[in-house]
């Protein structure tokens, strides 16, 4: 039996002495995030086919993650793709592969983070203040509503502006729209890509413009959400940047599929969205109008959804890189205003 002992002792031994040669015969390699700025040749390139052209090349050792767009400037927009990379991966050899597509102009690489653990998790790290956060004293949310956002990654508050900003925002809307499907000179309208993933028109918040220089976006709104940046920067760490977007869904409308705002990402200089406010401008809305913000939990948190309904003057506030969304189906006009924070 001891000799039987000594033989199952030598087997586990051989098998340990295996797996760490193998271990040093092959490096370990650390993966990155990239955040690339995508330049398209003309305003008529399909944004979402720009995506899928880079995903189409099957660059080795490089896997897409994501993408979103970047305002401009005349409307126009660039396309802010997200890959994660093995260390060995050369950005360059990246960006000369996709300047090499008809459809894009410039490739510029604006970001580069390690690309490891859970999203939550990860965006956790940006919180500076944790332990003691139900003893901040914020201006326009409750330490209880940082607190929740620190641990699930959402938070909601409700009454965030009051009935009349909320009926005004809608009114200056359905005075812009009543033309629709045809779109108003009066206002930079557009149908944001992917269509086939979402069905809103949407408008960025441009100082100068129509309708950051309405009275109720340059009094009230705008100045809110400076107030709420003023709040996440007491717990978390942000440049202090921020912007926005008007959207509007038409009666019957199909929502917007899922998606996330952002890749996960602790890096505070990075120009990736950290935080997004969505602001509901729909008086009098019922349940029976659909329309509900769906929120897909962390599996470290569950792993379940939470539905919340776009009543008028409420904020749905979320970590951009680790709370999949989605706007369920809608049988009345909707309307939100969206800030990403970073």
């Amino acid at each position: 039996s001891s000799h039987s002992l000594l033989q199952v002792s030598r087997s586990s031994l051989s098998k340990k002495v295996c797996f760490a040669l193998l271990v040093l015969l092959v490096p370990w390699q650390m993966r990155y995030r990239y955040e690339l700025e995508v330049m398209p040749s003309d305003a008529e390139v399909v944004l979402s086919g720009i995506f899928q052209e880079m995903v189409a090349l099957g660059l080795p050792c490089v896997t897409w993650l994501g993408w979103r767009t970047k305002p401009l400037f005349f409307g126009l927009e660039a396309v802010v793709a997200s890959c994660a990379a093995d260390e060995s991966v050369d950005t360059t050899s990246i960006q000369e592969s996709l300047e090499g597509l008809e459809s894009i102009q410039s490739v510029k690489v604006v970001s580069a983070v390690e690309y490891v653990g859970d999203p939550l998790e990860m965006c956790r790290r940006l919180f500076f203040v944790t332990d003691n956060i139900q003893e901040l004293a914020p201006g326009c949310v409750s330490a209880a509503h940082l607190r929740h956002l620190f641990d699930h990654g959402y938070t909601v508050v409700d009454s965030f502006i009051a009935p009349s900003e909320v009926e005004e925002v809608a009114a200056l809307v359905g005075a812009s729209l009543s033309t629709f499907p045809n779109l108003p000179d009066d206002i930079r309208w557009r149908l944001p890509e992917p269509r086939r993933a979402r069905a809103d028109v949407a408008t960025w918040l441009t100082p100068s413009e129509r309708p950051a220089t309405d009275a109720v976006f340059a009094s009230r709104i705008l100045p809110a959400f400076d107030s709420l940046l003023a709040d996440l920067s007491t717990c978390m760490q942000l440049q202090g940047k921020q912007e926005h977007q008007l959207a509007w869904y038409p009666a019957s409308s199909t929502g917007y599929s899922r998606h996330t705002d952002a890749e996960a990402n602790s890096d505070p200089s990075s120009e990736q969205r950290k935080v997004s406010a969505v602001l509901y401008c729909n008086p009098s809305w019922e349940r029976a109008h659909g329309g509900t913000l769906r929120l897909w939990l962390a599996e470290s948190d569950g792993g379940s959804t939470v539905d919340v309904e776009p009543t008028g003057g409420r904020l749905a506030l979320f970590l951009s890189g680790c709370m999949p969304h989605a706007v369920q189906p809608s049988y009345h006009e909707r309307c939100a205003v969206t800030c990403w924070f970073w």
